[in-house]
Parts: structure tokens; C-alpha cells; sequence
């Protein structure tokens, strides 16, 4: 089993804090910035994400057509790496493969993995290389 993105705190899930404090998730920006990863391309993929989750919010689609959409994200990042023109670095692509593994159900994504996502966004300004398309 992979792992998890919440604590169970009172009884209740608590995202843990390695996805979303500074300390932690500043090193995983800082990492994909030193292996090339520019904020557009970050940000093209955020977008991505936060559309499916609005598209679950205003139940435009099941789960169960979110997960499946979920699940191909290592494949786009993957495909990525291709791009003749600024194609993103391999680190990006075991950064969504390892948050996308621990996605099990629709608050794995929207409270666990979107809320790492949107800590990632925060912090990429300091790090990503500036001047991508």
C-alpha cells in the first residue's frame, strides 16, 4: 500500500504536514527547478488538475471519470518530456507518478493531493526558471 496524504487526528484525516509546510514542500520546488522545470509548465498541469476538480465539485462528472483522468497524468508528464521545445524534466514526471500513486479516493485527491499541489504553486516562483513558454 502506498502512502498516505492524512493523519488521522481525533478521528478525523489531517493532511500531514510534509505536503504542505514550508520546509518540506520548498524542497521539492527547489529540486524541480534545479532539474529545469519551468512555472508555465507547472502551471499548465495545475490547471489540468483544478479543472477536474471543479468539474467533481459541480458533479459535471463522477469520480469514478475523475480517477480515470487522474490516472493518466504520469502518462501526459511522461509525454511530456518529449516536447521538441521545453520539454520538462524527468523529476516532474516521478513527482505526479508518486502523488498521483496515493490517490485513492476523491478526498485523496481534492484534500490531499490538490492541497500539496496548490503548496507546490505557492513556492514555485522562488525556484522555477523564469522565461519558459
Amino acid at each position: 500500500m502506498s502512502e498516505s496524504y492524512f493523519d488521522i487526528i481525533d478521528g478525523k484525516p489531517v493532511i500531514r504536514d510534509k505536503f504542505i509546510s514550508r520546509q518540506d514542500v520548498q524542497g521539492v520546488v527547489q529540486r524541480l527547478g534545479q532539474d529545469g522545470l519551468g512555472p508555465n509548465q507547472l502551471q499548465r498541469f495545475f490547471r489540468h488538475c483544478r479543472k477536474l476538480q471543479l468539474q467533481l465539485r459541480r458533479n459535471e462528472k463522477t469520480w469514478p471519470e475523475i480517477r480515470t483522468s487522474i490516472l493518466m497524468l504520469p502518462a501526459h508528464a511522461e509525454n511530456a518530456t518529449q516536447r521538441p521545445r521545453d520539454p520538462v524534466p524527468k523529476s516532474f514526471v516521478e513527482f505526479i507518478s508518486e502523488k498521483v500513486e496515493m490517490i485513492r479516493t476523491e478526498d485523496d485527491f481534492s484534500k490531499g493531493f490538490m492541497k500539496h499541489f496548490e503548496a507546490v504553486m505557492g513556492y514555485a516562483p522562488k525556484y522555477l526558471r523564469k522565461g519558459d513558454r
